[in-house]
Order: C-alpha cells, then structure tokens, then sequence
C-alpha cells in the first residue's frame, strides 16, 4: 500500500507544483540543473511575500536585531528563528537574500562554547542556551551558506560534546554517568533538532546520529513520553500537519522531513508508520491541507487552517525523494 500511495503522492504532486505551483514550492523541487531554474528563482525573489520576509528578519521586535533589546521569543512563529528556517528550507544563501549583515549580527550571539545566547521576555537574566536552539539556528546558518563556517564548527563542537551516555540530549546539561539525574529521559525535541542539524553533513555524524536515532525511535508514536519546561499551555498537537512546525520539532511534519536525511530509517516500522500518517490524508489529486492557523503567515497558504498548501505538500515530496531516492 505505501508503495502505491507514495508514487502516485511524487508524480502527481510534483507535475502540479512544477505547472501551477508558488515560486517557493517550484524552486524546491528545481533543479539548478533545469533550463528554467534561473527563471523560477528570479521570479522567487522578486516575490512580494519574499521581500517582507527579508524585511521582517531586521525588525527591532521580532527580527535579529531584537536579540539586541526586546528578544524575540522562539515561541513566536513569526519571529526571525521561523523565517530563517523558511529561508533555510528554501535553500536560498544569505548573500543572495542579501541578509548577510543581519546573520553577522546572530552570530555575535554565539557562546564561546558554541551555543547560541536566547534573551527573551524583557528581561536580560532570562538567558538561556538550550541544544535544541543550536541545533535549530545550526541547520539555518547551515543551509544559508555557512555550512563551512566557524559558528557552524563551533555549533557543532558543543553538541558532539553534549551528548549524554545513552546517545541522547537534554535541554538542560550533561546528564552522565554519576550526574544527579542522569537517568531523566533526554529530551526528544533536542535530539530530532540535532538529527535535522547534523543530517545536512550526509554521513559525516553517524556516529553521533544513529545511536540517537535508536534511542529515539520508541518514542516517535508516542509523545506523553515529552515534557518540555517551554511548552506553553496549548499542548503539542503532534499529528496536525502545519509549517512552521511546532517549536519542540516533534509534530509530524518536521519528524518525518527531519528523518529523511538518514533515508536508512525508513526501513523501520515507526517511520513507515509515521510517512503513512501522512500520505493517507491526501485524497488523491489535490494538495495537502494544512491544518494549523499561523497569522504571521497569512500570506501564505500554509498560514491558513485546511487550506491546500503547495508547500507544505512540494516538502513531503522532497522528504519522500530523499527516503526513497525516486524523482519524476
């Protein structure tokens, strides 16, 4: 069944997106390659949408340089740590979205050890320098033009360095052996930021990745094993699909796009289960639906409450492709 569902879901949803789709969902499933990638992403950049999220990145209230006086708080969807991970996902550079001086001011917020200082409700001794924020700010800067960079090293360095015995993370602090409370679950939302974070490195990190992924695959169908000290009372709704996904990283959406960087994991029953989850609500022909509410986004589809999104359905395919290593 999953064959059936995930061929037709890749070529009929790719033929749609490359004839009618957005700028951003094209660009994603183009080529450099292709005749018309110079075209598509032309036209991407000169998108009005696109402009007012670069715009929004040097906002004082909820863009890098709010890290300066009133953070933004990485709970807010439309805040800068969400439009970089649009950017990121986009696969768009800095220099070419031309945000390389508001990125330079981020990475002044970097520790000497390598994680990333987040100031956020007013008040300057709220710091805190959690795995989970690396791993995130990690993957962006990563897919922004970085990759190569020393913040990137150093992002890099700390986590390595942070992993607990028994493979995972937590948000807190080392917890080894002979540590006062080293037997706690680690926590799941750092370690799924982690796999996405070190999945763009290929192979390079497997040492670290699949241990953690062993570790976590128990946990995947199940989330009242997640306790997060930041989790606002709205409980995590871990099977609404929506884009931005949720802050933890353990909605479907972001598990199964995170995974599929180590396209070895779908050979195990929780990740088919969970690609399924996925695959059986779309209904044949049309785009998935997004199933979240985010007005920071309203200009997109994927901001809106059951409305097909191209988005959201242009990033299964790529996560699909990548599990599977199909194109059409």
């Amino acid at each position: 069944m999953l064959k059936n569902i995930k061929d037709n879901f890749l070529k009929i949803n790719t033929e749609k997106i490359l004839k009618d789709g957005s700028p951003w969902a094209k660009f994603i499933l183009t080529s450099p390659e292709d005749n018309n990638y110079k075209q598509i992403k032309n036209e991407l950049l000169a998108h009005q949408n696109i402009k007012k999220l670069v715009s929004s990145l040097g906002s004082a209230e909820t863009g890098i340089p709010s890290l300066l006086k009133v953070p933004a708080d990485f709970r807010v969807y439309n805040s800068f740590y969400w439009v970089l991970r649009f950017f990121a996902d986009l696969g768009l550079s800095a220099d070419e979205l031309k945000i390389s001086s508001l990125i330079h001011q981020l990475q002044l917020h970097q520790d000497e050890d390598g994680q990333f200082i987040i100031r956020y409700l007013n008040k300057k001794q709220q710091a805190i320098k959690l795995v989970c924020i690396t791993a995130h700010l990690g993957y962006c800067l990563s897919r922004l033009g970085y990759k190569n960079s020393a913040t990137v090293s150093a992002a890099i360095k700390y986590i390595l360095t942070s992993q607990r015995a028994d493979a995972s993370f937590h948000c807190e602090k080392l917890k080894q052996p002979g540590e006062s409370r080293e037997k706690e679950q680690g926590c799941l939302s750092a370690g799924i930021h982690v796999i996405r974070f070190l999945g763009q490195f290929g192979n390079k990190y497997s040492h670290v990745v699949q241990p953690l992924i062993s570790q976590l695959l128990p946990f995947l169908l199940n989330t009242n094993y997640f306790a997060c000290p930041y989790l606002s009372g709205n409980n995590l709704k871990y099977h609404k699909l929506r884009y931005p996904s949720h802050f933890t990283g353990l909605d479907i959406y972001n598990l199964v796009d995170s995974l599929s960087y180590f396209p070895q994991t779908a050979k195990f029953q929780n990740v088919t289960e969970l690609i399924l989850n996925v695959l059986q609500r779309w209904d044949g022909k049309n785009f998935l639906c997004s199933e979240k509410k985010y007005p920071g986004w309203a200009m997109f589809d994927f901001g809106h409450n059951k409305k097909r999104s191209d988005w959201i359905t242009a990033l299964f395919v790529l996560a699909l492709n990548r599990f599977y290593k199909l194109t059409f």
